[in-house]
């Protein structure tokens, strides 16, 4: 039976953050990562929106969870430190400016779409959110793009949203987690994970800890125990596009539940929970970019592309960072906020489990 001081199951962005956030914590405590897949950093991280956005914070409407309001604002202020850390930690980790850009947008295609949204976002202002509303003609000068060829009535700017690489990102912190020591085991499934720290693989290996933490996303749903979480499937195609044919901040739709984020040289399309899962959702969100981007179309058109999909870990009580027994912890549930809160919520659980 291995022995070590801290395990953390699940090598996508949450898991590598709290193991970040730990080892500088706790210099020199001997961590495991438990990654499912061949390499960590690749599920739900690997290809998302790639939004920085605290402006999101108010659940899903799916998700059917009581106290909505109540749970968006716990969440922004938790998001608005994590959208701090990460600005801070891409820059400490050397990640291009060029791949981040500051702001994001959200256009409606209808006045009730946008009255509807603006509830949701007063409700967030009072925890200091800063937004900017603009008419229609406004909103599409200050994205740089032009004849449109879907309906817009008006749009909001979040100025203190930002974009960035969660590839890269991740990346970064596998590289500082191995110069740390900690470990990152690859293909190691987990059946079980209980209280008192203890582990078993679908091996049938069992592993002991001073501390588990649960941080495995969607995975989660299949583990016996699991601090109801629920697996919700997102998309994206991305284009290799050269930057200066651009918008030049993401811009998500409230109405088509689609966002279109610039990264470097690449156009990166996706959506999600509101979006059929069929086989034609590519094409869809390639219609929805070629809408919105009709004068560089054809440019999209012919771009090199590639597709991805994962599911995302949703609790219907917002972020999950809990004691659930002696030496078991949980930070997940982050749904479509894994990028936004990954920083802050790794520091949450940090605390949470240095206190025991």
């Amino acid at each position: 039976m291995e022995k070590t001081d801290i395990i953390i199951v699940g090598g996508g962005i949450a898991g590598l953050s709290t193991a970040y956030e730990l080892t500088r914590r706790r210099p020199g405590a001997s961590i495991i990562v438990l990654e499912s897949g061949t390499r960590a950093g690749e599920g739900a991280s690997w290809a998302n929106g790639s939004m920085v956005h605290p402006s999101q914070a108010t659940p899903w409407a799916e998700s059917g969870c009581e106290n909505a309001a109540g749970i968006a604002r716990e969440t922004y202020r938790l998001a608005a430190r994590s959208c701090v850390l990460i600005a801070q930690n891409m820059d400490a980790f050397g990640i291009e400016p060029r791949h981040r850009r500051q702001g994001c947008a959200k256009i409606y295609q209808s006045r009730a779409a946008m009255d509807a949204d603006m509830e949701r976002l007063l409700n967030l202002v009072s925890e200091g959110l800063r937004i900017e509303v603009l008419p229609r003609a406004q909103i599409l000068k200050r994205l740089s793009i032009a004849d449109v060829q879907i309906p817009i009535k008006g749009g909001v700017i979040f100025p203190d949203d930002h974009t960035g690489p969660p590839r890269y990102y991740c990346a970064a912190l596998l590289e500082k987690l191995r110069d740390a020591g900690v470990k990152v085991r690859v293909n190691a499934k987990v059946s079980s994970a209980a209280g008192a720290g203890r582990v078993t693989l679908q091996t049938g290996e069992i592993l002991q800890a001073e501390t588990v933490v649960l941080c495995a996303g969607a995975g989660l749903a299949d583990l016996p125990g699991n601090p109801v979480i629920k697996p919700v499937r997102g998309y994206s195609r991305t284009f290799d596009v050269p930057s200066e044919f651009l918008p030049n901040m993401a811009i998500m739709d409230d109405t088509a539940h689609i966002s279109v984020t610039p990264l470097g040289d690449h156009l990166r399309v996706s959506g999600g929970a509101d979006i059929d899962t069929d086989a034609g959702i590519y094409d869809r969100l390639e219609t929805y970019a070629l809408a919105l981007l009709a004068p560089i179309k054809d440019r999209l058109r012919a771009a090199p592309k590639s597709d991805w999909t994962a599911q995302r870990p949703m609790s219907d009580c917002g972020p999950v960072i809990a004691r659930l027994a002696p030496g078991l912890f949980a930070n997940t549930g982050h749904g479509h906020m894994g990028w936004t809160l990954s920083a802050g919520a790794a520091e949450a659980a940090a605390d949470l489990i240095l206190r025991g």
